[in-house]
């Protein structure tokens, strides 16, 4: 399970801060996108794209806020979107799909369904499909709640980036690069860079991407898949999967020039995916551990050695997966 129109862009240069990993190497369970093949992004890709960041974005408002939506597979063949308040109470299923997103203001949902992506309401009703071509996954919104972020898997077996209006039209390349696939697409808050997991061969990295200047940076790189990026709400840090998913160790923040990269020790496994509270104090995050009493999502302090809180608890086969707390 996994799961404005911008002009193609010129190649970025890349560039890697030097950090070291404190990480001991663990087994690597293969994420939950069979799209991924790693990606090692030392030299220039032969295509990118170069695109204007939005002239009016805005923060994500209070109403709602408190709202977690997140994918629940009830069944172990089908799965839901769900939503419920951030310290766990009144879960509420919406609709069938996966791979949840909200828009800046907490009114929309974004997620897929059928192998393409959909849009509805906040409490689920008007849930309509959005682009109707098949395999366009990972949505997520512009920054100024505009258009629909998300990627396109296509016929070479790469993806790169696109985005659509909130009624379906309009449709436009928004970012690619040469021989990678692009994943995970996140605008950050004040719409200046992008983040995203890039997958080749048999790594994948996490890249931030200037808009306006098309430089990019590999933030977090090396010899494990670091996926999944999720910005914090004032655009300066990343939270993503380091990929050392079963020693405690599976997640990590980092600022968006790649500097202050450190760990989030949170005695869980097999965390599944990542998104920061409205404050940008906390995370929220999945485990989809196959031990008794572990899967679930949970919340912890970014910068505070606490540890988590448990927010719900899957009976059954069901697991938690896709989560998103804010855009």
């Amino acid at each position: 399970m996994y799961r404005h129109p911008a002009t193609p862009a010129t190649s970025g240069e890349t560039s890697r801060p030097t950090t070291t990993r404190a990480h001991a190497a663990r087994t690597v369970l293969a994420l939950a996108a069979a799209a991924l093949a790693a990606c090692n992004d030392t030299t220039a890709p032969s295509a990118s794209a170069r695109a204007v960041p939005p002239s009016a974005a805005r923060p994500a408002l209070a109403v709602g806020a408190n709202t977690i939506v997140f994918e629940r597979d009830t069944t172990g063949d089908q799965a839901f979107i769900y939503t419920m308040n951030d310290d766990g109470t009144n879960v509420t299923r919406l609709a069938t799909g996966v791979a949840p997103a909200w828009s800046p203001d907490h009114s929309m949902i974004v997620f897929v369904r059928d192998n393409t992506i959909f849009i509805m309401n906040a409490d689920g009703t008007g849930a309509r499909k959005l682009t109707g071509v098949a395999s366009d996954r990972f949505p997520s919104f512009t920054a100024d709640g505009a258009k629909v972020l998300f990627t396109h898997a296509n016929a070479k077996g790469g993806s790169e980036v696109l985005t659509v209006n909130l009624d379906g039209t309009n449709r436009q390349l928004f970012y690619k690069m040469g021989n990678v696939s692009i994943e995970a697409p996140r605008m950050s808050p004040d719409g200046t860079k992008l983040a995203f997991h890039a997958a080749r061969r048999n790594d994948s990295d996490i890249i931030v991407v200037d808009l306006a200047t098309g430089r990019r940076t590999v933030v977090a790189g090396g010899e494990f898949r670091e996926t999944f990026p999720a910005w914090s709400p004032d655009s300066k840090r990343l939270a993503y999967l380091t990929g050392l998913l079963n020693n405690a160790s599976c997640l990590a923040v980092v600022n968006a020039d790649g500097t202050g990269q450190k760990g989030l020790t949170n005695d869980v496994d097999f965390c599944n995916s990542v998104s920061w509270s409205p404050d940008g104090k906390e995370v929220a995050f999945t485990s989809i551990s196959t031990e008794a009493g572990v899967a679930g999502i949970y919340r912890a302090p970014v910068d505070v050695e606490t540890p988590p809180t448990r927010l719900t608890t899957p009976l059954g086969k069901a697991r938690d997966a896709m989560l998103s707390w804010t855009r």
